[in-house]
């Protein structure tokens, strides 16, 4: 079902920038606004970790991208229409297969791809043996899902009823 989400969400970007230049600038705009915060990002996290306050670097900056997943879609709410849980409330899917579906559609676009490389930054920063890597992954992947799932929208009243 996730993967059947991720398609539409795909399919509903591309039709959406046939014919409109509008889209078009705004997708190249934000195309040069994420990777300008991937780069920099990445170059924080993955920079030399060294003097006394070095293991605060990565904390704050998780913590910065996990405020901004929350707040952005907040203060841009009706943003993106691409996938409104309202609009898909008709259909027969459990509350389960939604919320996963919403879950793996937010994970498509500029947004989701800048923080992934802005967060894989820690890899190269603090992962200094195998084991190293292995929780900077952990901490990587579980941040970048945190990420995904604060910003996803939040099922309508109807809905909630139904399920």
């Amino acid at each position: 079902m996730a993967r059947l989400f991720v398609r539409l969400k795909l399919r509903l970007i591309r039709n959406g920038l046939k014919g409109r230049r509008f889209q078009l600038v705004s997708l190249i705009a934000g195309l040069v606004f994420g990777a300008n915060i991937a780069v920099i990002g990445f170059g924080l996290l993955a920079g030399p970790p060294n003097g006394p306050g070095h293991l605060a670097i990565p904390v704050r900056a998780f913590f910065i991208t996990f405020v901004g997943w929350f707040l952005v879609p907040l203060a841009g709410s009706g943003v993106d229409e691409t996938l409104d849980p309202g609009r898909l409330m008709l259909l027969p899917l459990s509350r389960r297969d939604l919320m996963l579906g919403l879950l793996a559609a937010s994970a498509v676009g500029i947004a989701p791809i800048a923080t992934l490389v802005t967060l894989s930054g820690a890899l190269v920063g603090y992962g200094r043996s195998w084991q190293g890597v292995l929780m900077v992954l952990i901490a990587v992947l579980l941040g970048f899902a945190l990420c995904l799932a604060v910003s996803a929208p939040p099922l309508p009243p109807t809905v909630e009823r139904l399920f």
